[in-house]
């Protein structure tokens, strides 16, 4: 990775082999994007490496910003930063915070704070395991001979892969 692509809004790291592809994002509060309901989520579990990255973007480089978690800044070792210029003049600042091993102390609402943008906040949970949250429903539907679709939303940490059967035939889920 050059090191102008670390700037870009969205980063995404894929690794490769036989038995298929598997893609995660970098975690991003981005003051330049409008802010969501509700907060955005980071789960990890206890043991994970925990990485928090704030961005913003401003016409010129006379502009900070920091993150915090429950309004105490990252403690310096656990954080680093840069700063870089775009051909229009303006420029990204980009401030990190890691731990190599989150723990559950880890958990809370982290800011990413700007001279010159709104606040945004972001929760992050550090679970001791991980979880699947299904909705039941008891529910009867009587199926004709027309077309259908049939939906189950979950959420689940880490995130689960799924596949559905039916008539002894496997077909994949679209995720």
């Amino acid at each position: 990775m050059v090191q102008h692509e670390l700037f870009q809004t969205y980063i995404w790291c894929c690794a490769v082999n036989v038995l298929g592809r598997e893609c995660s994002s970098l975690f991003t509060i981005d003051l330049n994007e409008r802010q969501g309901t509700p907060l955005p989520e980071l789960l990890l579990k206890v043991g994970e490496p925990l990485l928090i990255r704030c961005r913003a973007v401003h016409h010129n480089y006379k502009f900070g910003i920091k993150l915090s978690s429950e309004n105490r800044e990252v403690e310096s070792d656990h954080q680093f930063g840069g700063l870089d210029y775009q051909t229009d003049h303006s420029a990204i600042r980009i401030q990190y915070a890691f731990a190599s091993a989150a723990g559950r102390n880890d958990s809370g609402y982290y800011t990413c704070s700007s001279t010159a943008h709104p606040n945004q906040t972001a929760l992050v949970t550090v679970l001791e395991k991980g979880f699947i949250n299904i909705t039941d429903s008891k529910e009867d539907f009587e199926i004709g001979e027309e077309e259908f679709c049939f939906e189950v939303n979950f959420t689940a940490y880490p995130p689960a892969r799924c596949m559905w059967l039916f008539s002894k035939k496997t077909f994949p889920c679209k995720q």
